[in-house]
């Protein structure tokens, strides 16, 4: 655990208010590598423009990476998803997007890549069942550097930090990366 806690790790930011503050916290200890948006091709063009902004702000390093399959060539081949079939369409969307990066990381670096993440445990009654702060998985480590926090505490944070408010998350109370 303890060579997590010294390792430079790239933060997945969605421009939501929890990772942008896991990236921010991550960068304030010195280690952030740089930051992965995850292309769903059906988020928000502010959304998209609101990482890029954190990113010059910041002087992070943003790499974007996109799934194998489209929404569009998904819809067209199995229809709309329907509420029980969220899973199967985030997996498509983000999770592949993701394993793109950790295969581009492991060709790039030499060794699994450290991802921080901004899942947090309270986040939802969902999330608590699964989540968990630190782990091995889809041949990287994910770690949840702001997991035991309230959302009270993430927008203190921000506040304190003066983190720039991403205008759609404030305008539809989410980060806007995958409608």
């Amino acid at each position: 655990m303890s060579i997590i806690m010294e390792k430079k790790g790239w933060a997945l930011l969605s421009g939501g208010k929890d990772s942008t503050l896991a990236a921010v916290e991550m960068d304030m200890q010195g280690r952030l590598a740089g930051v992965v948006y995850i292309d769903t091709g059906i988020g928000l063009i502010e959304t998209r423009q609101y990482v890029e902004d954190l990113a010059n702000k910041y002087g992070w390093k943003l790499m974007i990476f996109k799934g194998y399959v489209s929404y569009d060539n998904w819809i067209l081949k199995h229809g709309f998803p329907t509420p029980s079939g969220h899973s199967t369409i985030m997996h498509i969307l983000k999770l592949d997007a993701v394993r793109r990066f950790i295969s581009y990381a492991k060709k790039e670096y030499g060794e699994p890549p450290l991802l921080f993440s901004g899942v947090r445990k309270s986040e939802s009654n969902r999330r608590a069942k699964w989540a968990v702060k630190t782990q091995y998985y889809q041949g990287a480590i994910w770690d949840c550097p702001i997991f035991d926090y309230d959302t009270k505490t993430v927008w203190e944070l921000h506040k304190k930090y003066n983190i720039p408010h991403n205008p759609a998350s404030d305008t539809i109370g989410k980060s806007g990366d995958c409608l």
